[in-house]
């Protein structure tokens, strides 16, 4: 969300690190131009932390000259809220004129990381706050101009890091809270060194214009979570835990449903403006909120979780003017009662689909084998088991020299390809693939082979002879033949008819085959 705009202050609430025996703590954002008092309403909605946009040009507007008094106001702020319980997280932002990069001041990153760093272990030393985020949204070109840059952003996460633990030990340094739940910026984080720079990863899902319950989500072409999909931190911590971090915890530095207009392609923000209404109903905003936090007790892995914002701060179009738990004139919404209830984290929890799966699906392939042999008229026989203990199985593919000729949904597959009929002599590369929802995917590969009849050198016929026949038609009998072939081919198949009709085919070896069959009606019957 848009928080800091021309140096101004704002307030925001924030979760923290949780108890097993709960969920997210719950928190509050408090918007530009606020008109109720943050303090008060942060205990009389059982929040946990609260969340203050902090300029670093109005902080630090000379090289190494700190406002005493703009630091101290911060600090003041924080006391307030720590006297009621709420612990203070710092959002830092706003590059001054004279620490400018190529992208220039305000919402672009300085030229020399450690001027940054500087000025953020100045401020956990003095106003001594529960965290601080090392800016906002810093994958977005609205708050880091040049954006996505994450090598830049990792160097400011490297130069603050040290410094803030120097200055306050006790101090959480979050991550930039990523505009949804953006798990490929926090891959190319890690890829630049990140790892080791930070306590926690913060992300926002108060995405423009959000108008679906957090239960829904969607996958990515790449099987993952969607990154907009409430549920897709499951991927952020993925890519956590994937690099050593497991046992840090994600931060939703802000989390929202917006209450503004309802009419149908009324959004005038993000990629989505003009296909959707702004937002939803007050009504529908309240269930969202429960619902979201009662997602959240179902993953110990996101610690926090912060709405945006305590108030409506706008009454014309733009979503962020209207994701306030309190009407520009100071009426609570529903939402407002909703929050109470969450009772910081002390809420039950409900199950929310996308699974974060990485993990590739079994698979057992007992036709064909390896080596395998056929001749004219036969077709690929296909017996194959895949299971999956994540998302489930999506499908089985089969690839014949490189082709793919034929899909299967599900897991099991009791079928045959009749194609393999038409292929030439020769060697032919089988290749089958399982995959599962999240598009995971095991494969295994073998070579078969197609001759000509004649090759196999062998002119005698298999031999049949009955063990046990039927006299009577009516019940169901069971016949016993043995069939044996001495001949270099083998037996291919063994089929059954009865008057002229095909009742059973199997493929096996020789020996003993005892088929049930059913005669109908009186007379004889030719089997």
């Amino acid at each position: 969300m848009r928080g800091f705009l021309g140096g101004m202050l704002v307030v925001a609430a924030l979760a923290v690190a949780v108890p097993p025996a709960q969920g997210a703590e719950s928190g509050i954002n408090i918007a530009i131009q606020q008109t109720v008092d943050g303090p008060s309403n942060a205990q009389r909605l059982k929040v946990g932390w609260v969340r203050m946009f902090v300029g670093w040009s109005l902080g630090e507007p000379a090289p190494g000259q700190y406002d005493a008094g703009y630091l101290d106001q911060l600090k003041r702020e924080a006391d307030r809220y720590r006297a009621r319980g709420v612990k203070t997280l710092f959002v830092v932002q706003d590059t001054p004129s004279w620490a400018a990069g190529p992208n220039g001041a305000g919402p672009a990153p300085p030229a020399d990381a450690s001027t940054y760093g500087r000025f953020v272990a100045e401020l956990a030393r003095v106003a001594n706050p529960a965290a601080i985020e090392i800016w906002n949204e810093a994958d977005s070109d609205v708050f880091w101009r040049g954006a996505p840059d994450p090598a830049g952003y990792t160097s400011l996460l490297q130069a603050s890091y040290q410094r803030i633990k120097a200055a306050a030990p006790n101090v959480t340094v979050v991550t930039s809270g990523m505009v949804g739940n953006h798990y490929e910026f926090l891959e190319q984080m890690y890829a630049a060194g990140a790892a080791g720079n930070f306590d926690a990863v913060g992300v926002h899902t108060d995405t423009a214009c959000l108008l679906t319950s957090p239960k829904v989500y969607y996958r990515e072409p790449n099987g993952r979570v969607g990154r907009f999909s409430f549920t897709g931190y499951r991927e952020v911590h993925n890519v956590m835990a994937a690099n050593g971090d497991a046992a840090k915890g994600v931060w939703m530095t802000e989390i929202g449903w917006n209450t503004g207009s309802r009419k149908p392609n009324s959004c005038r923000d993000g990629a989505v403006a003009g296909t959707r209404a702004e937002g939803v109903s007050e009504r529908t905003q309240a269930r969202f909120l429960k619902l979201a936090y009662r997602c959240l007790a179902g993953d110990p892995e996101v610690r926090v979780a912060l709405w945006f914002s305590l108030q409506d701060v706008g009454g014309g179009a733009g979503f962020g003017d209207h994701l306030g738990l309190i009407r520009k004139g100071g009426k609570r919404k529903p939402a407002y009662k909703a929050m109470r209830e969450v009772r910081n984290g002390k809420i039950g929890r409900t199950g929310c689909g996308g699974r974060s799966d990485r993990s590739a699906p079994s698979l057992a392939v007992s036709r064909p084998t390896e080596g395998a042999v056929f001749t004219d008229g036969e077709n690929l026989p296909m017996r194959v088991t895949a299971r999956d203990s994540g998302t489930g199985m999506r499908r089985v593919e089969l690839y014949v020299d490189g082709k793919r000729v034929r899909t299967w949904g599900g897991g099991r597959v009791r079928s045959s390809w009749f194609g393999f009929s038409s292929l030439g002599y020769g060697d032919h590369a089988v290749e089958i693939r399982a995959l599962d929802q999240a598009q995971n995917e095991t494969v295994r590969r073998l070579t078969v082979r197609k001759v000509s009849p004649s090759s196999f050198g062998d002119s005698a016929a298999p031999s049949v002879r009955w063990r046990s026949f039927p006299k009577r038609a009516g019940a169901s009998l069971r016949l016993a033949v043995v069939v044996r072939d001495r001949g270099a081919a083998g037996l291919r198949k063994i089929t059954l008819y009865v008057d002229g009709v095909r009742v059973r085919t199997t493929k096996r070896g020789d020996g003993l085959w005892r088929p049930r069959i059913h005669l109908r009606g009186s007379g004889k019957h030719r089997i």
